[in-house]
């Protein structure tokens, strides 16, 4: 290829022949004309999507003129291949792993160092400049049904078109940044090459008559419209929904208003309107809620998280609410859905240390509160996001004159929390590690199991019907400049809109399964929680005065 004139030109110098039996699905070279064949398939080696071993990196060099496979390059569906500025390693993108393998040339038996993608697929991997640029697809699309060995199983549609993403990787510090993400488009899919020029991004794909660019992502401007956008709808009006949970198998949602004043609310998902719940009706239990003598402040009260019980009695309902003002409490409230909407009298409520900032709670069916403290001792946010230990669960029974932390659930940034269906297990929600660690109530000094989500924030996880639910934001967020971490680190705004996600955990085998996910835009951020109710996924925000809505996996 000649650059020096102001538009290239390409002749043809020859050919290196393949084998008929090899499908090389990349290339690299070096300056003395050796070359590198990235073999995807060869004999009858074809399922990579399934871990099988497939492919494998063949050596031809000017001096030898034959091909030569290097031993230990052999890998599950090798793709990508890119050779590093001083030659000395090549970087090899991984299907059937989602990895990258990198190899030292004078040593290929093992690679010298492995990384795994977070969330997606890799496809090709070259230089854009100085950065080491990967791209590809989604592996678990909810809008394909799952992840590619899932479609296989099931002879799916393996063309189905799945959202995208292009980082960067430091090959040296084995570390990602995304660089842009985005949802399906019909009119774009396969996407297999992230190029960036200035501040444009350049990408390929492998199914479409088509290249596609876009501007480097950068903050969402705020926007107070409430008109659809991004294929979400919104409820608009509120205080910071933060929480929210369907009542049994009606169309009603209960949400907490989580800004000043925002009490508690009910959103009518069949009218797609919501209405605040009186909250002053009270019929206290004083014996067995003593702490407080009336019912607080409707003009003050707010409720952070929520969690609601059924009781023996059909269509009645226990709701426990985080409440910060007018003071640190769970407050309780009978909510009472038997003549259809539901109705609200309050019921007692348990203090809070007033050091304690307590961001969830789950309860058992015999009256045993779990609150979820976030920050304790003066920690604050921004401790949590560089991986210091914050919080931790604090148990009350009926009865009891104060709280009793639960040792061994102090963690880095304890956010939702849930109950199991027999009440044997408690599920805490870790900001600090994108996590949902797993304690049994006999032993609550480890962790009994643990599911780290990686790719984004875990806030509020609840019960949805029979699937555990959880949602929040994307964690490195380009829009935003990378993670909350390196925000918090630079000094920048924590309150960015990022892109979330929405995903059900078996809390048996620990495997997730995405429901949906969108990128970050103006009119909805802050994503905290995810209801399914039918083929709608209702978000909670604690941003924004609205929650959000969609009717299907992602928009057409």
């Amino acid at each position: 290829m000649d650059a020096r004139s102001t538009e290239p030109a390409i002749s043809w110098t020859g050919c290196v022949k393949l084998p008929a039996d090899f499908k090389t699905n990349s290339v690299t070279a070096t300056k003395d004309g050796t070359i590198l064949a990235n073999v995807q398939m060869h004999r009858n080696a074809t399922d990579f999507i399934s871990g099988n071993i497939t492919g494998g990196v063949w050596e031809w060099t000017p001096k030898n003129k034959k091909l030569r496979l290097l031993p230990g390059t052999e890998l599950p569906g090798n793709n990508g291949i890119e050779m590093s500025p001083d030659e000395t390693e090549f970087y090899i993108a991984v299907s059937g792993t989602q990895t990258v393998a990198i190899y030292s040339r004078a040593d290929t038996s093992r690679p010298a160092r492995s990384i795994k993608t977070p969330f997606y697929n890799l496809d090709n991997i070259h230089w854009s400049g100085n950065r080491l640029i990967a791209a590809g697809m989604m592996f678990d699309e909810p809008a394909c049904g799952g992840t590619r060995k899932q479609i296989q199983d099931a002879h799916g549609n393996m063309n189905c078109h799945r959202g995208w993403v292009v980082s960067e990787l430091d090959p040296k510090a084995m570390r990602w940044k995304i660089l842009a993400y985005g949802e399906p488009n019909p009119a774009f899919g396969g996407i297999a090459t992230g190029l960036v020029i200035g501040n444009t991004l350049w990408i390929s794909s492998f199914q479409m008559d088509r290249a596609a660019y876009r501007t480097l992502p950068g903050p969402p401007s705020v926007a107070a419209s409430c008109d659809p956008a991004m294929g979400l709808a919104f409820v608009c009006g509120m205080k910071r929904p933060e929480d929210l949970l369907q009542v049994g198998t009606s169309k009603y949602i209960v949400f907490g208003g989580s800004a000043s004043g925002g009490g508690v609310g009910l959103i009518d998902t069949s009218a797609r309107t919501w209405r605040q719940l009186d909250v002053t009706q009270a019929r206290p239990d004083r014996k067995l809620y003593p702490d407080c003598p009336a019912v607080p402040d409707p003009k003050v009260l707010h409720a952070h998280g929520i969690a609601l019980r059924p009781t023996a009695t059909a269509g009645l309902y226990k709701l426990y609410t985080v409440t910060h003002a007018p003071f640190e409490s769970i407050q309780i409230f009978a909510l009472d859905a038997r003549a259809g909407e539901p109705a609200l009298s309050w019921t007692g409520c348990v203090k809070i240390p007033s050091d304690l900032h307590t961001n969830s709670v789950t309860a058992a069916g015999d009256g045993t509160i779990f609150a979820n403290v976030q920050m304790k001792n003066g920690a604050i946010q921004a401790d949590y996001m560089v991986g210091k230990i914050t919080g931790g669960v604090y148990e009350w029974k009926p009865g009891d004159k104060s709280w009793r932390l639960l040792p061994g659930t102090e963690l880095a940034g304890n956010n939702g929390i849930e109950i199991s269906r027999d009440e044997k297990e408690l599920y805490v929600a870790v900001s600090g590690t994108q996590s949902v660690e797993i304690f049994s109530r006999a032993d609550k000094s480890k962790v009994l199991r643990s599911a780290r989500a990686g790719w984004f924030n875990i806030d509020n996880i609840h019960w949805s019907g029979d699937r555990l639910v959880t949602a929040g934001v994307i964690e490195d967020e380009p829009a935003c400049g990378g993670t909350r971490k390196q925000i918090v680190e630079r000094g920048d705004n924590l309150n960015c809109h990022r892109g979330w996600v929405a995903a059900e955990l078996d809390p048996v085998s620990l495997h997730w399964k995405v429901l949906s996910y969108g990128e970050a835009i103006a009119e909805f951020g802050g994503v905290s929680t995810g209801q399914v109710m039918g083929d709608t996924l209702w978000l909670s925000s604690n941003q924004m005065d609205r929650a959000g809505w969609r009717t299907s996996a992602h928009p057409k």
